[in-house]
């Protein structure tokens, strides 16, 4: 498990999310988060059911929330050295809610049945990381209003 810096994918377990990233976006190039979100949940990297704490689930769900925020931020995901064809990347409601649920978990260490949350347990030391993980779960939150009040 190493790490070069304060984000899921400034680490080891990066390499495994990008490349079925990368795999995802090959038969889809029109993003669509909750597609994303059941495709990594089909190849065991998420669980749909956010009390099904694991620390594979938490890596992932913080890398998807940083994906969709390089998308949103630079309309571009670098993997490697070059960016990927990505035609548009898009949200739905239930998704961000989804993805800000399982931050906000990982946020306030909600535990596991051994009474930890193992990733944030490794984590919460490091300089900036609580910082991080809040500003994921403020854009999220931000990213949600938007939808809705754009649906009201």
């Amino acid at each position: 498990m190493g790490n070069w810096g304060i984000k899921a994918l400034e680490s080891d377990e990066r390499l495994d999310i990008i490349e079925l990233f990368k795999a995802f976006v090959e038969t889809h190039p029109d993003v669509k988060l909750k597609e994303l979100i059941a495709y990594y949940i089909a190849e065991g990297f998420l669980s749909a059911d956010n009390t099904q704490i694991d620390y594979l689930y938490d890596k992932t769900t913080t890398g998807l929330t940083e994906i969709y925020f390089e998308y949103r931020d630079n309309g571009q995901v670098i993997a490697g050295d070059k960016p990927l064809s990505i035609a548009s990347f898009t949200a739905g409601k239930n998704d961000l809610h989804f993805l800000q649920q399982h931050i906000n978990d990982i946020i306030n260490e909600t535990p596991d049945e051994d009474g930890e949350r193992e990733y944030a347990e490794l984590y919460k030391e490091s300089p900036g990381w609580t910082a991080h993980m809040q500003q994921l779960s403020e854009r999220l939150s931000s990213e949600y209003q938007k939808l809705a009040d754009s649906l009201t």
